[in-house]
């Protein structure tokens, strides 16, 4: 087995591996970036929507609907990738009537959440919108029924 050494502790450690000290330390940075974020950034509107009864079953309706599966990831590369994130393809501060609405939400997988906002960005919003929408709408047109 080939090892490396810990640059924060010493311990060697498996080279395709994390030291359990980095990983307690990444752990707390990112709580502490999740607090800050809830507290300063966060809507406090769609922070107590997420946490709503509602949104937590329209959020296991949408993963059932899509069946667990990464919509995107599925429709671009063939891959099939469980979907662990529902995502708001028109985002709640642009339309808040759109946030229950099924076909406004996509299941993805985490990784793939970051790709789709990136992707936001390079398209612009309103054409990354419009792929998304006839994405989901061919994915459940065509798999689901």
């Amino acid at each position: 087995m080939i090892t490396k050494q810990c640059s924060f502790c010493g311990k060697w450690i498996p080279v395709d591996q994390t030291c359990s000290c980095r990983a307690a330390v990444m752990k707390k940075r990112n709580r502490e970036r999740h607090k800050d974020y809830d507290t300063h950034r966060r809507n406090r509107e769609a922070t107590g929507f997420y946490q709503s009864r509602e949104w937590k079953c329209t959020r296991e309706a949408v993963l059932n609907l899509d069946q667990g599966i990464d919509v995107y990831r599925y429709m671009t590369d063939g891959t099939i990738v469980p979907a662990d994130t529902v995502h708001h393809i028109i985002p709640l501060r642009d339309d808040w009537s759109k946030r229950l609405d099924k076909n406004n939400l996509i299941s993805v997988a985490g990784p793939t959440h970051g790709r789709i906002e990136d992707e936001y960005k390079r398209l612009g919003k309103h054409e990354m919108e419009r792929r998304l929408t006839e994405m989901l709408r061919r994915y459940r047109k065509e798999i689901v029924e």
